[in-house]
């Protein structure tokens, strides 16, 4: 499913954008 597969990636560069904040 290429939907599921974009909203993985979104929410893997949401967390680490987060993570990259956070410091």
């Amino acid at each position: 499913n290429k939907n599921a597969e974009v909203m993985q990636f979104t929410l893997t560069f949401i967390l680490g954008n987060r993570e990259v904040v956070m410091r």
